[in-house]
């Protein structure tokens, strides 16, 4: 069945409270959409829950994510890249850290299909670094904390969203945000929905000043992939190729879900 962003009657702006972020837009978008591109500051993996009526299709016709979200860097890991500590080295240390505490909770359906994702090639996540000679010698450097967000559907239609709202379930569902949407068959907006899709592939080959992008990690997808379910998981009832489980977070104070399941989440 042939799905076309340009279906839907989207608005210029979309408000918490005055929307339903989730409900008029995301699924909406996702549902028609071949890829996804995302940037922002901090993302968790149970939005998948929120938006699994929209995820679904998204899978089955193919679709790819792509995500660019940030690191927090302590004091001491400043202090350590300062004196020239590797960056990336850095980055594959600090997640290699972690793998203990993804694998203890490896059947958890957030963690399980957020390692589904990235071995099946439809999640491929890059983490931003501050450029520490853009960082004053005792100013602690903050975290990239832009937000923007574009939905492509097979015939390269676009819909971009650039506004305050992280890639979590408090950025679309508990918090206050706004977003404004630009697309790409509308004229009046193109230029603009252009010039953030320019803005994305920027960021994501690591070309804007005071910011350093870098690829996940070989060695620790490759730990993650290790653990990954055969399958999606739609519904909690079966786990086939057709069918998959329910996206339903369980009660666990763990690093694995604070990193990659919680509402807290930062992927550093």
């Amino acid at each position: 069945m042939h799905l076309s962003l340009r279906e839907l009657q989207l608005k210029e702006r979309y408000i918490t409270g005055e929307d339903d972020l989730v409900e008029e837009f995301y699924i909406p978008c996702i549902t028609r959409s071949l890829t996804y591109d995302r940037a922002a500051g901090f993302f968790n993996s149970m939005i998948y829950l929120r938006i699994r009526e929209g995820m679904e299709p998204f899978i089955r016709r193919g679709g790819k994510i792509r995500l660019i979200t940030s690191a927090k860097l302590t004091p001491h890991d400043v202090e350590k890249i300062r004196e020239g500590y590797e960056e990336r080295q850095w980055l594959k240390e600090h997640l290699l850290s972690l793998y203990d505490d993804f694998y203890k909770n490896r059947h958890d359906y957030n963690v399980a299909n957020l390692c589904w994702l990235i071995k099946c090639g439809r999640l491929d996540i890059r983490i931003t670094i501050p450029d520490m000679t853009y960082v004053g010698e005792l100013e602690a450097p903050g975290i990239f904390h832009d937000k923007i967000g574009i939905f492509s559907d097979e015939d390269q239609n676009d819909v971009v969203f650039f506004g305050s709202n992280n890639e979590s379930i408090g950025g679309w569902v508990n918090n206050f945000e706004s977003f404004e949407v630009y697309c790409s068959w509308e004229q009046g907006v193109a230029g603009r929905a252009q010039k953030r899709k320019d803005y994305f592939e920027d960021l994501w080959n690591g070309r804007l000043k005071a910011i350093h992008t870098h690829p996940f990690p070989q060695v620790f997808k490759d730990k993650l992939i290790e653990i990954a379910p055969e399958h999606f998981l739609y519904d909690e009832t079966a786990a086939t190729e057709e069918t998959s489980i329910t996206f339903i977070p369980r009660g666990c104070q763990s690093k694995a879900l604070e990193y990659f399941g919680s509402s807290r989440y930062r992927v550093v």
